[in-house]
């Protein structure tokens, strides 16, 4: 009887684990990509003198947390303290609207993306019973061209 709800709960564990593995190295092939083509910063100069055309781009992702970590984020929510089972899914979904606003701004011919904002929002979804936890994330900034 125990057995079912071990492997279930196994089966879980090992999908959301592979899942995330493929995910982040598609972010660092991409990110590998875009090195050299654009410059990605938060300084208050730009490295460029003067940017002849300038323009806002924004990069969004909705991530899901697999249900491994749902599990144990619940567990941390009953004794308290910091949900570490999340900070992967959280740093994923930056770094997945980040490269995201870098590619749109890489796109249209730009070379720097500048002062960097992040719009966090944490959304429940389904049964509440079975509430599926999961992270937006909108990055935007200043993208520049000489």
């Amino acid at each position: 009887m125990l057995l079912i709800p071990f492997i279930v709960f196994l089966a879980a564990m090992i999908s959301g684990t592979l899942i995330e593995k493929n995910h982040l190295k598609s972010l660092a092939r991409r990110e590998e990509a875009l090195t050299g083509k654009i410059l990605i910063h938060n300084r208050k100069r730009l490295a460029m003198t003067d940017p002849k055309r300038y323009e806002m781009v924004y990069g969004e992702v909705v991530i899901g947390a697999d249900r491994f970590k749902t599990w144990l984020a619940k567990w941390r929510n009953l004794v308290g303290g910091r949900m570490g089972s999340l900070s992967p899914v959280v740093e994923r979904a930056r770094r997945e609207a980040l490269l995201r606003a870098a590619e749109s701004a890489h796109g249209k011919g730009y070379t720097e993306l500048a002062n960097i904002r992040y719009s966090l929002v944490s959304l429940k979804m389904g049964d509440p019973r079975r509430q599926e936890l999961m992270l937006g994330v909108q990055v935007y900034g200043t993208a520049f061209a000489d």
